[in-house]
Order: structure tokens, then C-alpha cells, then sequence
């Protein structure tokens, strides 16, 4: 309880004139420090009130957390946090995953320079845009880091300033999508930013970033600007509806870059599945690969008949829909796609998985896709590419125009159709090679993994 004392107040019975000198100046130095105390106390409440107010916010990014604002100089997370302000993950769905989050796993603090900092106190890590914080570690948080819990790909939050604008994106895109600070994919000219919609809990996207003043320079028959080809893949993108085709959602622009919002595919690219440590070197075996491949042959077939070639499949623009080894295969990347409706010459694509009439610039066709991805189930199957430049006995080009392929020892546990099936994919004459039609008739997809696959794309389009 606050004391105050009115300076003017008397000992009862006396008047101001009988009370002694000093009696006067010990009243005089006590008013003085109930003033003090009343300026202390004013001073703690507008601190308090600073203190309380919404410096950011965490957004969720996964299913059953719920958004965080953020207010005190500590806030903690964990199943136990011990902490006045804390968040306890008892929402979340994923059940196996609350079970690894730490009872005090981390905590945020604001100092009073209005820096923020997240420390790790967890097990099983913290992480700001999937690089692990460390244990007892403090790492400053930057407007748009993204939080991820006990995996760098668990992304739990994104941490968004009240008072900090993205002048980075366009106010349009802003307004709709959080994005956050973490390159998930780059181009030769791009740049893709995970982020979230605003107005949907848990719903990520894809942000691809790509500046408009450049030149493109395919051959002497294809000069475009770059805002000509994002205009083409916009086009292109816009007009296919497929399952196993990657979905655009949005696209905005500035005066010198375009941003195509996409959905997010979680599970990766293709290609770090068959180069993961746990396949030892061997590929992702027939099984796994030909449940991809039904799914990415559908895609082909779909876009082939919708007079769309692709031009640069490659096992980086496969993209997996989640972690699961039985999930739905989505083809990305229509950067070089194009209708089929003139003849084609230009010389594009990644190289050792262009087809021989690319390299020999003949006029070609949607079969350039079948060789492509041909290629792409080899190395699926075997751990290793068909063509590459270490191979040094012939250059890339000729290992390509003549069709040679070498056989190690892994495919000894492969079967002769899928081998069959392989060689009918990579024919150097366009005449023998199989169409996506005839690929999806043909006898290494009557089986119960091709059916699977039917069952999980159907299910995920319903």
C-alpha cells in the first residue's frame, strides 16, 4: 500500500507557526519522497503497460497449434514450461511428435533494447530456418524465421513483428501470405520462400521469387525475357489440373519481379531420396520407383494429350507430397514447358537427361519427356545416372546419341521387364521410344504397386 502525505497537513492541535524548524523540514523531505515513490510506481505501471504490449506473433504452421502473441520479456515452450507465459503443445495432433517436445524445450526472450532471442533448452533441438539453435545456445529471432521443433522440417511457427514491414513482397501478396525467411529452392534466376496463408491455420505454400528483367537465351530460334517465360509457365500452370501436378495458386508483380505463390510439397524432391545415405548408394529399389513412376507417367499422359511438353524432367523436379515412402509424386518446374503446337528445336533443358534429338537439334516432340524420365527411374533403379559427364570414356553427348548405358552389378536384383522397360523409355530413335500412353500399358505397371498408386493419388484427388 502506497503512503502519501499532504505537505500542508499539521500536528493535531498545532498551527503551522507553532511547529518547530526541523519539524517542518522533516515533513518537507517526506512529501518530497512520497512524490518519488508516486513517479516510481507511474513509472513501473507505463513499463508494465510497455512490457504487455504485442511485439509479434507466431503463426502456426502445423495442425491443432494455434497463434502466440507474444507480450511479456518471457515466453516458454515445452510440456511443462515452468513458466507464468508458456504455450504446452496439448493441441497438437500429431501425438508422437508432442511426446519428443521437451517438458521446458525452449524459451523466448525480449531484452529491452526490443531484440528477441530464442533459447534452446530441449533434447531433441530447435530450430530457426532448419539450422538447429543448440542446446543453451540464445540465437537472435529475425522477423519471418521459421520455428521448427525436435525436426528442422517440423516447421511449428513463424515469428512476425507487429512493427516490422516486408517491403521485400509486394503489399498485395503480404496481405494474404506470410513468408517467411527460408530459401526452400533456388534456381538458376529464383529463389522459393516457404510461407503461409494468412486467413488458414496450417496451410503452407510455396513462394517462388523470380526477377522480370533478364534474357533467356535458348537458341537462335527462341530469344524470350524472363517476364515472357513467367507469363508461359503462369499460362501453363493455370491451365493443368492433374493430382500429380504441382498446383499454382496465385501470382503477383512488381516492377522487376514476379512471385508465383504454389502449394507446398513437405516431402522433397526425388532426388534426395535416391541419393539418401540409407540407400547406400543403390537407388530407391523397383518397388519404390514404380510406384513413382505410374504416378509421374499419369502426369505425362495428362499433359502430353493436353498438347504440353514439359522439357526439363530431372528426379529435382519430382516433388514428394510428404515424408511417407507410399505418397502421391507431383511434377514442378513448367519454367520451360510449352504447347506443342509448332515445332520445336530449342536447345533446353538439364543436360544428361535431354533426349538425343535435343542434342542433335532436330525438330522433337512430347517423347523428349519420355526419355527424360527415363533416365530419371534408371537412376531411381540403380542409385546411379545413365549418362554423365564423369564417365570419361565418351563425352556426354555421345554417351546420349548413341544410347549407351552401362550395367553394374545392382541391377542383378532388378527385374527383366523393368529393364525391358527402361531400354523401351530411352530409345534413340523417337519412332521405338514408348509414349506416356504406352508406358502406363505396359506390362511392369500390372501389378498390385501400380495399383496402390492408383488408390493413393485417387484418394488424395477426393
Amino acid at each position: 500500500m502506497d503512503t502519501t502525505v499532504n505537505p500542508n497537513s499539521t500536528l493535531e492541535g498545532q498551527s503551522q507557526e507553532d511547529i518547530p524548524l526541523t519539524q517542518k523540514s522533516s515533513q518537507f523531505s517526506q512529501s518530497l519522497r512520497s512524490i518519488h515513490i508516486r513517479s516510481i510506481v507511474a513509472q513501473d505501471w507505463f513499463s508494465v503497460q510497455k512490457e504487455r504490449e504485442v511485439y509479434a506473433v507466431l503463426y502456426p504452421m502445423a495442425q491443432g497449434l494455434h497463434h502466440i502473441e507474444l507480450s511479456t520479456p518471457l515466453f516458454g515452450f515445452g510440456r511443462n514450461p515452468k513458466l507464468s507465459e508458456a504455450y504446452n503443445f496439448t493441441s497438437l495432433s500429431d501425438h508422437h511428435l508432442r511426446s519428443s517436445i521437451s517438458g521446458r524445450h525452449c524459451h523466448i526472450e525480449r531484452d529491452a533494447l526490443g531484440i528477441t532471442y530464442l533459447h534452446d533448452t530441449s533434447r531433441f533441438g530447435t530450430f530457426i530456418n532448419e539450422k538447429l539453435v543448440g542446446k543453451d545456445s540464445p540465437c537472435r529471432l529475425l522477423n519471418g524465421d521459421l520455428i521448427s521443433l525436435c525436426d528442422p522440417k517440423f516447421y511449428a511457427f513463424i515469428y512476425v513483428e507487429t512493427k516490422v514491414s516486408n517491403d521485400e513482397f509486394p503489399a498485395e501478396l503480404s496481405n494474404e501470405y506470410l513468408v517467411s525467411n527460408l530459401v526452400i529452392g533456388k534456381g538458376a534466376m529464383s529463389k522459393v520462400y516457404i510461407g503461409k496463408k494468412r486467413t488458414n491455420t496450417s496451410i503452407a505454400v510455396a513462394i517462388k521469387v523470380i526477377p522480370k528483367k533478364h534474357e533467356i537465351v535458348g537458341s537462335n530460334e527462341e530469344k524470350r525475357s524472363t517476364s515472357e517465360a513467367i507469363k508461359r509457365e503462369v499460362q501453363i500452370m493455370l491451365s493443368v489440373k492433374h493430382p500429380n501436378c504441382v498446383r499454382l495458386e496465385q501470382l503477383y508483380e512488381s516492377d522487376s519481379m514476379a512471385y508465383i505463390v504454389m502449394e507446398y510439397i513437405e516431402g522433397g524432391e526425388l532426388y534426395k531420396r535416391i541419393i539418401a545415405n540409407e540407400n547406400k548408394g543403390n537407388g530407391l529399389g523397383e518397388e519404390v520407383t514404380k510406384f513413382y513412376a505410374w504416378q509421374i507417367f499419369s502426369a505425362l499422359d495428362y499433359l502430353h494429350k493436353n498438347g504440353i511438353v514439359h522439357r526439363d524432367i530431372k528426379p529435382e523436379n519430382v516433388l514428394l507430397l510428404t515424408k511417407d515412402t507410399f505418397t502421391v509424386a507431383k511434377l514442378t518446374d513448367f519454367g520451360l514447358s510449352c504447347m506443342k503446337d509448332h515445332s520445336l528445336t530449342t536447345f533446353c533443358g538439364t543436360q544428361c537427361y535431354m533426349a538425343p534429338e535435343v542434342w542433335t537439334n532436330e525438330s522433337y516432340d512430347s517423347k523428349v519427356d519420355i526419355w527424360s524420365f527415363g533416365a530419371v527411374i534408371f537412376s531411381s533403379l540403380s542409385g546411379y545416372p545413365p549418362f554423365s559427364e564423369s564417365y570419361e570414356d565418351l563425352k556426354l553427348k555421345d554417351q546420349i546419341v548413341r544410347g549407351r548405358l552401362i550395367y553394374y552389378k545392382v541391377w542383378k536384383h532388378i527385374s527383366t521387364t523393368a529393364r525391358e522397360f527402361v531400354r523401351l523409355c530411352l530409345k534413340v530413335d523417337v519412332k521405338n521410344r514408348l509414349s506416356a500412353e504406352q508406358a502406363l500399358s505396359h506390362e511392369w505397371f500390372n501389378d498390385p504397386i501400380a495399383e496402390k498408386a492408383k488408390r493413393v493419388v485417387q484418394s488424395y484427388a477426393d
